[in-house]
């Protein structure tokens, strides 16, 4: 059986998806929203903005939809963090 279970979708500037702790995107917050297959919005992930200060580290909060199964959390947590090091890249940073 393949079907679509849920959708995610990020409205973040350029700047916002780079993870590294010294360049300006450290202080912008991405929200990744999780979609159901009826486009309803059913949960999200934000990817906070990074404190100015020494060893600080990349943090998400996650609200994950209610009937997810462990396995579509790992794929959730894995899309935000692909599209994340997809965008970094493809710009060129």
């Amino acid at each position: 059986m393949n079907f679509l279970k849920y959708r995610i979708n990020t409205e973040g500037c350029q700047c916002s998806y780079c993870c590294c702790d010294t360049c300006c995107c450290a202080k912008y917050e991405t929200r990744y929203t999780i979609y159901n297959s009826n486009y309803q919005i059913v949960g999200d992930l934000l990817k906070e903005g990074m404190i100015d200060r020494p060893g600080a580290k990349l943090t998400y909060r996650i609200r994950f939809p209610l009937d997810a199964t462990p396995e579509d959390k790992i794929v959730l947590i894995s899309s935000a963090i692909i599209i994340d090091n997809f965008v970094h890249r493809s710009v060129g940073w």
